[in-house]
């Protein structure tokens, strides 16, 4: 059955009248400039009977709305209306998702996913307020809804969210609010007059796990390290290799650098006459801070790469750590995690609660902490010192006790 549809109005002005369905409710459609896309409105009435047949009176009712509608648009006294959840969103992902590192781009779809579903896509985004906000955070906390925004009416079945999984998602609701406050319409004016999020608390989690691998962890894991394999290679051919876990863990513990930038490394990225062991380099989309730079490694790290080249030989922009079964991509971070996982079982170690690989980055940063900051984090891949001090730098009893029995003596002045 062919979809009803009626169009009228010139240029600036065309309206369309159509059933999105054969037998459903009416729709208007009208191109919004200032919003670069048209708005949708259901009439709330269909124009067919019971039997599927077009009934006269209900046509011309809807036909008289869109004449009515490409009139005001001719007159200018149509409001531009009010952006809703949907639209916003739309926007949002034409404009901003491409530019987000893969990670965060997955991230953002499914935050955004959840936050149109639990507000509705028609919801306008300028009546957004602490009502809204206070049920998604309550609701998502207390795993009334799920990481979809589907309501669990089992509470055996709710699974409670913590705070830092509650922040992300209120932060992923600010962040579309900004860019709507931010966004320009064709006319000039902004698409939100204001951010209705500003000023509503995200909650902070008071005692955050962040937790430090030893270097014990650290000798243990390596040793049980070959015994993870991988499979290489399909059907009969299939067989089973050493994973590349030992020199993943060997470039965690000597560099420093989150695994999604480990794992990111291509055979050029290795520059062995740079520095007295070599250098790195980290590059911008690799990395969540977004920047292109290299820095010296130690020994350890020069020998495994140099392993690497000798045992999976490579050029070029070729992926240092491949995909077992797909030379073109990288290693994800879940297989790293799992080959991590099963050298602590190997080893008869409890997994760190809180982390998988960035406890070794905290164990890099600790284990410099007698060095000036500023060299620390440009070695391993910190921008703002204040985090590097903050979030990673970590008491240990060493230092503690080195801190009580190494004063320095402060003389008066022999002036």
């Amino acid at each position: 059955m062919k979809r009803w549809k009626f169009t009228v109005g010139p240029h600036g002005a065309k309206v369309t009248a159509m059933e999105r369905k054969a037998g459903g409710p009416v729709y208007l459609l009208a191109f919004d400039a200032n919003l670069g896309g048209y708005r949708k409105r259901s009439l709330k009435f269909g124009v067919r009977d019971a039997k599927g047949k077009l009934v006269r009176e209900a046509t011309k009712k809807a036909e008289a709305k869109a004449l009515e509608l490409s009139n005001r648009l001719l007159r200018g006294e149509a409001p531009a209306g009010r952006v809703t959840v949907r639209e916003l969103i739309a926007l949002f992902r034409r404009e901003r998702i491409g530019e987000m590192r893969e990670r965060h781009r997955d991230e953002m779809k499914r935050e955004l996913d959840l936050l149109e579903h639990f507000l509705g896509p028609s919801f306008p985004v300028a009546n957004l307020g602490l009502r809204e906000w206070g049920a998604l955070r309550r609701e998502r906390a207390s795993g009334e809804i799920d990481g979809r925004a589907l309501r669990v009416t089992d509470e055996k079945k709710r699974q409670v969210a913590g705070p830092r999984t509650v922040a992300k998602t209120l932060k992923a609701l600010r962040q579309l609010c900004r860019f709507g406050a931010n966004y320009r319409r064709a006319d000039g004016a902004f698409l939100l007059e204001r951010d209705p999020t500003s000023g509503l608390p995200i909650p902070v989690e008071k005692n955050p796990a962040r937790p430090l691998a030893s270097h014990d962890r650290f000798e243990r894991l390596v040793a049980k390290a070959d015994q993870v394999r991988m499979r290489v290679g399909r059907g009969r051919e299939a067989r089973s290799v050493p994973s590349y876990l030992t020199e993943l863990l060997i470039l965690a513990e000597g560099t420093g650098r989150r695994i999604s930038a480990i794992l990111a490394l291509r055979y050029s990225d290795w520059r062995p006459n740079e520095g007295p062991y070599g250098s790195l380099r980290w590059r911008a989309d690799s990395d969540k801070v977004g920047r292109d730079w290299v820095a010296p490694v130690g020994p350890g790290v020069r020998d495994a790469i140099e392993r690497i080249r000798r045992d999976r030989p490579g050029v070029g922009d070729a992926w240092l750590f491949p995909s077992p079964n797909a030379a073109d991509q990288p290693l994800s971070r879940n297989v790293a995690t799992d080959w991590l996982r099963r050298a602590e079982k190997l080893a008869e170690m409890e997994p760190l609660p809180g982390g998988a690989w960035h406890p070794f980055r905290r164990l890099w940063a600790t284990a410099r902490k007698h060095l000036p900051v500023s060299d620390v984090a440009a070695a391993g891949g910190w921008v703002d010192t204040t985090t590097l001090l903050k979030s990673y730098q970590r008491v240990d009893a060493e230092t503690l006790l080195q801190v009580v029995l190494e004063p320095r003596k402060l003389r008066e002045s022999a002036g």
